[in-house]
């Protein structure tokens, strides 16, 4: 497993992180609360310090599991989660959905956010996180309020490092006019082809890491994607658009073709996903989810692969040519 540092936090981490919403279960994920200390415990075999969570996870859950999972080895791993997004009390900038019984709302005005953090630490039985982002960027309340108050939380130990999570570029810029973000975190795989890209470069510029999430497309980019693979509403994987039935046959086309690159190499799909993803730079960290640790280590493989040019050209052709059949749209170099 490669290891970089976070940002200019040097805070140094495995190249891939766990992702922990799946051991979250409930209404997302089919999931035992066994999973969560069954993954944290194969973590360090598998050379990786670094867990992803959020207070939505399982609507707490998640946490709640990590905590009890970590209890005496909180310090061996980099821990990082999100606040912004809120069950307490229907207040908040926007409804964003129900699950599990619970409506969500996004909020990230500073006493959300404090609110949020002390919860979260709670949950996962610790005194402070590594790194903490903003799970979705503000509506209604200013970036500088929002920011502020991750300075203050960073002034207090209470958290190491910022992050920021589904934003743009300018709202980036923004937040950088009132402190330091050393992490984005944003949905890339080898199906988003270029439309992150000016963003990944920007990150390189200002010496930020991009983590990229849902790199996988949650489950698509694996050996496990079949014809019967099927999602219903509230599940996690529910809205991908390439689960739908209409795009099967050439998704899993496409996959026989990736299958066929990936054994040249001796990797599974999963991992010449995630390799595709850190191969764009040394600056990219890649969260892959699982709910088993043989999974987890199978694609973690891809991390010590850099894919030279002519196999990302061959991916580049395949995704292609499945994006101009639906969206008549070509990659941008």
């Amino acid at each position: 497993m490669k290891y970089q540092v976070i940002g200019t936090s040097g805070i140094e981490v495995s190249r891939i992180a766990f992702g922990a919403w799946e051991v979250g279960g409930g209404t997302a994920w089919d999931c035992d609360d066994q999973a969560a200390g069954n993954m944290v415990a194969a973590l360090p075999d598998i050379g990786i310090n670094f867990i992803d969570t959020a207070k939505v996870y399982g609507t707490g859950r998640s946490e709640e599991l990590l905590g009890k999972a970590l209890k005496g080895k909180r310090h061996d791993f980099i821990l990082a989660s999100k606040g912004g997004m809120n069950w307490r009390d229907g207040s908040g900038e926007r409804f964003c959905y129900d699950r599990d019984g619970r409506s969500v709302y996004q909020n990230t005005s500073p006493e959300a956010l404090r609110l949020d953090l002390e919860e979260s630490l709670t949950r996962l039985d610790t005194d402070y996180l590594d790194l903490y982002f903003t799970h979705r960027q503000p509506i209604n309340v200013p970036i500088a309020d929002t920011m502020g108050a991750l300075m203050r939380f960073k002034e207090e130990g209470k958290i190491r490092a910022i992050g920021i999570s589904n934003a743009s570029i300018p709202q980036l810029e923004e937040y950088l006019r009132y402190g330091k973000v050393d992490v984005v975190q944003e949905k890339f795989s080898l199906f988003d082809r270029g439309e992150v890209l000016d963003y990944i470069s920007f990150c390189k510029e200002h010496g930020i890491t991009f983590q990229a999430y849902s790199a996988l497309e949650r489950g698509i980019l694996t050996d496990r994607f079949s014809a019967q693979t099927a999602v219903s509403p509230g599940q996690g994987a529910y809205g991908m658009i390439w689960y739908g039935a209409e795009r099967r046959a050439d998704v899993l086309s496409l996959l026989d073709e990736l299958k066929s690159i990936a054994e040249g190499y001796g990797l599974s799909v999963s991992a010449l996903a995630l390799s595709y993803v850190l191969t764009w730079g040394e600056h990219i960290n890649a969260i892959c989810g699982s709910r088993k640790p043989e999974h987890l280590s199978q694609s973690a493989l891809g991390a010590d692969l850099t894919l030279p040019r002519d196999t990302m050209d061959r991916i580049f052709a395949l995704v292609d040519a499945l994006h101009e059949k639906y969206t008549d749209s070509r990659h941008r170099f």
